[in-house]
């Protein structure tokens, strides 16, 4: 399961979110992510999905948690809007490393 988004970079309209998760790889304890936006006129939503490998559900994994990173387009530029992590509510620093 991934964390909260720690930090995210914004590029144009590309956000990327840092978070922690499970390693990357195809063994039944890695997993890959996908971030989804959900834009408001005031804020920038983001929302980390686990897609877990085949198999996974009867691995006995060790929860270690690692960096990770996923990215998404957004429809219009950040511009003043804040960008928020949907699982915990709170604000996220712009630039990796402000954590």
């Amino acid at each position: 399961m991934a964390s909260g988004v720690v930090a995210a970079q914004v590029s144009g309209r590309v956000v990327t979110a840092e978070f922690v998760g499970a390693p990357a790889g195809t063994g039944p304890c890695d997993a890959s992510y996908r971030l989804h936006l959900v834009e408001t006129t005031t804020a920038v939503i983001m929302f980390v999905q686990q897609l877990p490998n085949p198999g996974s559900s009867n691995a006995i994994c060790t929860g270690q948690g690692f960096s990770r990173y996923a990215s998404a387009t957004m429809a219009a530029s950040l511009g003043g809007r804040a960008l928020v992590d949907g699982k915990t509510a709170m604000g996220i620093a712009k630039g990796f490393g402000h954590y």
